[in-house]
C-alpha cells in the first residue's frame, strides 16, 4: 500500500497501489502502444486521467469509467478531434467533431455540432464546409433532408458519416440537378 513502482515486460507503473492494485493517481506507461496519466481504481483507469496512444497518435483527455471514455472529453486524433461526451468509449450525446482533412475539400475545415449516437451524427445538426452552415437531418449516421440558409433541399446529397475507428470521414457532397 501507498507510492511505488512497478516494472513488467513491456510496462512500467508509478503511482498509488491499495492491496496490491493501482489506486489513485498514477502513470502507466506501455512500450510503443500508450501512456496513461490519472486516476486509478482498482488497477482500471477511473475518474479524470489522460492517454496517448502512441503507434495511433490519438490523444483523449477526460473522464472515464472501468477503463472507458465516459462522460466529458476531448478526443483528438490525426483527422481533427471531437469534444463532448461519451458512453462506452463512443462518441455519445452532444459533441463537436472538427477536421482538416484531404479527403474532402483540399484540406477545407469541416464540423460537425450536434447529437451523436454509437459513434455516428444523429438528428439535427450544424455541418460546417468551406465557412457554408448547412443543417443536416441524420438518422444513425444517414442523412435524411438537408438545408441551406434555412431552405430545405432535396436534390442535395450530403453524406457524411465517420467510416472507421480512425474517425476519418466519408464525405459525398453533390448536387443532383
Amino acid at each position: 500500500n501507498g507510492y511505488g513502482k512497478y516494472i513488467k515486460n513491456e510496462g512500467e507503473y508509478e503511482g498509488q497501489f491499495l492491496n496490491g492494485l493501482k489506486n489513485g493517481n498514477g502513470t502507466l506507461r506501455y512500450k510503443n502502444v500508450f501512456i496513461y496519466k490519472g486516476n486509478f481504481k482498482n488497477d482500471l483507469f477511473e475518474g479524470k486521467g489522460y492517454i496517448n496512444f502512441i503507434l495511433q497518435k490519438y490523444e483523449y483527455f477526460g473522464n472515464f469509467n472501468k477503463s472507458m471514455f465516459e462522460g466529458e472529453g476531448e478526443l483528438k486524433t490525426p483527422n481533427g478531434k471531437y469534444i463532448g461526451c461519451f458512453i462506452n468509449s463512443q462518441l455519445e450525446g452532444e459533441g463537436i467533431f472538427s477536421w482538416n482533412t484531404h479527403q474532402c475539400y483540399k484540406g477545407q475545415y469541416v464540423e460537425i455540432k450536434g447529437t451523436w449516437v454509437d459513434g455516428q451524427p444523429n438528428g439535427i445538426t450544424e455541418v460546417l464546409i468551406k465557412k457554408i452552415k448547412y443543417k443536416v437531418l441524420y438518422r444513425k449516421g444517414e442523412v435524411i433532408e438537408c438545408s441551406i440558409n434555412n431552405i430545405a433541399h432535396k436534390n442535395i446529397l450530403i453524406d457524411m458519416v465517420i467510416e472507421n475507428e480512425n474517425y476519418e470521414p466519408k464525405v459525398l457532397f453533390r448536387f443532383n440537378n
